[in-house]
């Protein structure tokens, strides 16, 4: 019986441990700061580069600090959308300075190791870009329509397309500013898209966000919209031979973008929504592991 109860006892710690690691994952920003890396590596990927991976995680402890930053800093927003993140954070608010701490010493203890004064110029700018997101500029769109979607699209492309530049010492090209066209667009779609679940918390702090202004039903035809145009964008580059065909490779992402533009206009799930911004966090993710396997593709059979 002994054993039993103690067999029920490491069964219910180890499930436990299993959901301490799935919330801070999630809850944490450990999973939107995937998005970054994966950026960082497809673009790579592209221009044939050799991988750093000590810059690789500069890259994931950038949004980690900028995210968590935000994060507990809209607890009492985020309680109106998803209380499940709010109460996990809210729980370990008393350690949270600690983990920013250790965050910025990492990031500081890498870009000293690195020696790259150009890219921790760089890196310092998307850092305080992103601070001052919260901080400043995120009430703006109280008197400038779609501002705060349209900044954080801006520093997301800006940060996905010049780090690599920036980090290899590498000179301006037409193929960077169509590349940040790209991210652009696609960033905007996923900023845009989260805006939707907070229109309530949104209209109470008199933010003129897209979906307040033109109602859900038209941001979702304007996602689409501005889902079509980065393919353009896509198919453009490789036919003036800008972007390496093996590029194309992304315009799987516009059905995946397209399927969940489709499941997220669904308003009476819950566990709908949540499925979906789960796959927009993580689209990024599967870009350079795509990239990968066409780029292979391509160089064995043609």
């Amino acid at each position: 019986m002994a054993y039993i109860k103690n067999e029920t006892a490491d069964i219910n710690n180890i499930n436990s441990i299993l959901k301490w690691i799935k919330n801070e994952f999630i809850f944490g920003a450990h999973y939107l700061s995937l998005g970054y890396p994966a950026l960082f590596l497809s673009l790579m990927i592209l221009l044939d580069l050799q991988i750093d991976f000590f810059a690789l995680i500069v890259t994931y402890l950038i949004p980690l600090i900028v995210y968590s930053f935000n994060y507990q800093k809209e607890l009492d927003k985020d309680i109106i959308t998803n209380p499940e993140k709010v109460k996990y954070l809210k729980n370990r608010e008393r350690i949270f300075p600690y983990l920013m701490g250790l965050y910025i010493l990492l990031l500081i203890g890498l870009l000293i190791f690195l020696n790259n004064h150009g890219f921790s110029l760089f890196i310092l700018i998307i850092l305080v870009g992103g601070l001052l997101y919260t901080i400043v500029f995120k009430v703006l769109t109280r008197t400038i329509p779609g501002f705060k979607s349209i900044y954080t699209a801006m520093v997301w492309a800006y940060a996905g397309t010049f780090c690599v530049s920036f980090f290899y010492s590498l000179q301006f090209s037409v193929f960077y500013l169509l590349y940040f066209t790209f991210l652009f667009l696609k960033g905007l779609i996923n900023v845009i898209f989260f805006d939707i679940k907070d229109i309530s918390s949104d209209k109470r702090d008199n933010l003129r966000t897209f979906p307040i202004l033109l109602g859900v039903k038209k941001t979702i035809i304007l996602l689409h919209i501005l889902n079509i145009l980065s393919l353009c964008i896509l198919l453009y580059g490789v036919y003036t031979n800008i972007l390496p065909i093996y590029t194309l490779a992304l315009s799987i992402f516009f059905v995946y973008t397209l399927y969940y533009l489709t499941k997220g206009n669904t308003n009476d799930n819950q566990e709908l929504h949540k499925y979906t911004y789960l796959m927009v966090d993580g689209e990024c993710i599967f870009w350079p592991i795509v990239l990968v396997i066409f780029k292979f593709l391509y160089l064995k059979f043609f």
